[in-house]
């Protein structure tokens, strides 16, 4: 599921897990993109921001 881009809220409800914490802590290490994913996002804001300044 994690793979095939399935929200992890989801995955929580689909395998009955009471807190996401427990469906990140099981799964959390197969998302390897989150980390990149960050990056880029955040570098995008901060670039959208440095453009509508200059």
């Amino acid at each position: 599921m994690i793979s095939e881009g399935i929200p992890l809220a989801a995955i929580q409800r689909r395998m009955g897990h009471k807190s996401i914490t427990t469906t990140i802590d099981r799964y959390g290490h197969l998302l390897p993109y989150v980390d990149q994913d960050l990056i880029d996002a955040i570098d995008r804001a901060l670039t959208g921001s440095l453009r509508a300044v200059a």
